[in-house]
C-alpha cells in the first residue's frame, strides 16, 4: 500500500528515514519532467516539508529520527508546486498512479491570508472525482487536506476549495492539552483533527524527518501541514487491515469512531442522529485504535446518491440590519429513493457584496441542527461578493433529508455604505440507502468493535492483477479549440508589446501599464491550464 505526497516542493526520499520504504513507481516530478521528486535543497526558502509530512507518514522503524504513524506503508512523492502550477498539473497530480497511489496527503491549498476565495479549477475538480470513482482498484483514492493555518487572521476553510470538497477528508489540528491552536481554522467541512504545535513557545512541536544533507531530523514542524500526514497514516493502518474500504467508508468510519476533545471550550452540537460536531474539531479527535478495529468489521457502505434543488434567483437585498432568509421545502418524494440519510449538504451561492469579509452565513436542516457555513473575516475586503461558490458542511450526517431547509444570510457590523445581494442558491444533499435503523446497528458496532478482546476481519476479495491507469485523454491533446487559440495569441501580443515599451525605456512606471502586463500573463496561465 502506498501514501502519495503531493507536496509543494518534493520529498528527500535519500533520507535513511524513509529510503527503504521509498516507492519510486508512484512518483513522479511535475516541475522538472522527470521521476525523481526531490527537492531542491540548494533553494533560498525552506524547501523541506514534503519530506517532514512523508516522514510522520512512513518513517522506517528505526533510531534515526522519529517513526512514521504507518512505518510499514510505502511513501512516495508527487512534486508539482516548486514552479508554474495550472489546473492541468494539478489534475495529472490527483490521478498519477491510482492504483499504486492509494492515499493522496495534502498539507497544501491556497492563501491563509483571511481574504483568499479559491479552490481546484475544473480540470481538477473533473481528476478528483474520476480518481474517487476509478482509483485504487474502484474503491476510490482518499484524498486527505489541511484544514490551513489562518485562524490567526480569522480565516474560514469553507472559502478553500479543496478543503471543503466532499471528495476530502479535512483535517484540523491540536495541541497536546487537546485544545485549539491560534492557527487552527473553522470550517463546517472539517471532519476531524489530530496533533500539532500549541499556542506558546513552550508548547512541544513535531518530531519527524528534515532534508537537511539527507539525514536531517527536526523538532519543531508545526500547523495543520503536521496534522493531514499523521491522519494519511493513521487511515493507512485502516487501509492495510481492510483494502477494500472504499473512500466513503473511510469518512464514515471517522465520523463514527472520533473522539470528542475538548469539551468545555469548543462549540460541540449533538444533532438529530446523535453525533457531536464542532466547526473548531470536526467530528472530534482521530483514535487509532478505534478506526482499525472498525475497519476489521465494518459492512461497506452503500452507493452514494444525491439530490440537487433547481437553481433559485431570489434577488433579496442585503444589509446590516436586514438580513436574507432562504427556505426550500424538501419533500421525500422528489428524493431519489436510496436517499435515505444524509452525509454532505453543500449550498452553491452567488452574492454581490460592497465588502464580502462581513458575510455570515448559516444552514438549519429540517430537524433543526443549525451549521455555520462562513463567518467574517476582517481582512477580506473584498468587493467581488460570491460567484456560484460552494459551501460545505458534514453536521448532518446521518440525519433526514426530507422537510424544510433554511438559509440565513446576514451581515456583521460594517459602515451604512456596505450591503449586498443574494442573487441565487442551490443545495445539493448527498446521502445513501442507509436508514436510521442500520446508523444505530454502525454505533453499535463501534462499541462491540472496540471492547471485544479478539476478531477476525471481514475479509475482502482479490485486487485485479493488471487495472487500467487512470488519465485524462481528451485533455492530453496538443490541438487546441480556437477559442483558446485567440486568446493564446492575444496574450502574447500584448506581453510582446509591453517587453518593446520597456525595452525603449519607457518602463511600466503606471499602475496601468502594471496591470495590463498582469492581465496579459494571467490570460495565458488560464489558457496554460487547459493545454498542459
Amino acid at each position: 500500500m502506498l501514501v502519495t505526497m503531493t507536496t509543494p516542493i518534493g520529498v528527500e526520499w535519500r533520507n535513511p528515514d524513509l529510503r527503504n520504504n521509498y516507492n519510486a513507481d508512484g512518483s513522479h516530478d511535475y516541475n522538472d519532467n522527470d521521476k525523481d521528486p526531490s527537492p531542491n535543497l540548494k533553494a533560498k526558502y525552506d524547501n523541506s516539508h514534503g519530506t517532514k509530512c512523508a516522514g510522520l507518514i512512513a518513517a522506517g522503524a528505526n533510531d534515526i529520527c522519529g517513526v512514521g504513524v504507518a512505518y510499514g506503508a510505502k511513501v512516495a512523492g508527487i512534486r508539482m508546486l516548486d514552479g508554474m502550477v495550472t489546473d492541468l498539473l494539478e489534475g495529472k497530480s490527483f490521478i498519477f498512479k491510482a492504483h499504486v497511489n492509494w492515499i493522496y496527503s495534502c498539507s497544501w491549498g491556497p492563501e491563509d491570508d483571511g481574504k483568499t476565495v479559491e479552490g481546484p479549477g475544473y480540470v481538477a475538480k473533473e481528476a478528483m472525482e474520476l480518481a474517487i470513482k476509478k482509483g485504487r482498484y474502484g474503491y476510490g483514492n482518499v484524498f486527505v487536506f489541511a484544514s490551513g493555518n489562518g485562524g490567526i487572521n480569522d480565516d474560514n476553510c469553507n472559502f478553500d476549495g479543496y478543503a471543503n470538497s466532499i471528495f476530502t477528508i479535512t483535517i484540523g489540528a491540536v495541541d497536546e492539552l487537546n485544545s485549539m491552536p491560534y492557527y487552527a481554522e473553522l470550517c463546517s467541512a472539517m471532519l476531524a483533527v489530530t496533533y500539532s504545535n500549541g499556542h506558546t513557545q513552550g508548547d512541544r512541536m513535531v518530531v519527524t524527518t528534515d532534508a537537511s544533507s539527507h539525514k536531517g531530523c527536526t523538532y519543531t514542524f508545526s500547523g495543520t501541514s503536521a496534522s493531514a500526514p499523521i491522519a494519511s497514516g493513521i487511515i493507512a493502518l485502516m487501509l492495510q487491515i481492510r483494502n477494500c474500504l472504499t473512500w466513503r467508508d473511510v469518512q464514515h468510519i471517522i465520523v463514527y469512531t472520533a473522539v470528542m476533545v475538548d469539551a468545555g471550550h469548543a462549540q460541540w452540537a449533538e444533532n438529530a442522529a446523535g453525533f457531536h460536531h464542532s466547526n473548531q474539531h470536526g467530528f472530534g479527535l482521530l483514535d487509532a485504535y478505534r478506526m482499525t478495529r472498525v475497519a476489521g468489521l465494518w459492512q461497506l457502505v452503500p452507493p452514494s446518491v444525491h439530490w440537487r434543488s433547481p437553481h433559485e434567483k431570489p434577488s433579496h437585498p442585503l444589509t446590516a440590519n436586514q438580513p436574507v432568509t432562504l427556505a426550500r421545502n424538501v419533500t421525500r418524494d422528489e428524493l431519489p429513493v436510496d436517499l435515505l440519510t444524509l452525509e454532505h449538504v453543500t449550498v452553491t451561492l452567488s452574492i454581490s457584496h460592497s465588502y464580502r469579509g462581513l458575510l455570515h452565513i448559516y444552514l438549519v436542516s429540517p430537524q433543526g441542527t443549525n451549521s455555520t457555513l462562513a463567518t467574517p473575516r476582517k481582512q477580506d475586503r473584498s468587493g467581488d461578493g460570491l460567484k456560484d461558490w460552494t459551501f460545505s458542511t458534514v453536521r448532518f450526517w446521518a440525519e433526514l433529508p426530507w422537510g424544510p431547509w433554511r438559509l440565513v444570510v446576514s451581515q456583521s457590523g460594517g459602515s451604512h455604505d456596505d450591503s449586498g445581494v443574494v442573487n441565487g442558491w442551490t443545495l445539493t444533499l448527498y446521502g445513501s440507502a442507509i436508514d436510521r435503523d442500520n446508523v444505530l446497528l454502525r454505533q453499535q458496532l463501534v462499541e462491540d468493535s472496540v471492547t471485544t478482546p479478539t476478531w477476525t476481519p471481514i475479509p475482502c476479495p482479490a485486487l485485479p492483477a493488471h487495472p487500467e491507469e487512470l488519465h485524462l485523454p481528451e485533455l492530453d491533446t496538443p490541438f487546441l479549440p480556437v477559442w483558446k487559440q485567440v486568446l493564446l495569441v492575444i496574450g502574447c501580443v500584448l506581453i510582446f508589446v509591453l517587453v518593446v515599451h520597456c525595452h525603449r525605456g519607457e518602463g511600466l512606471e503606471s499602475k496601468q501599464d502594471q496591470k495590463t502586463l498582469l492581465s496579459s500573463i494571467s490570460l495565458l496561465l488560464k489558457t496554460q491550464q487547459y493545454t498542459g
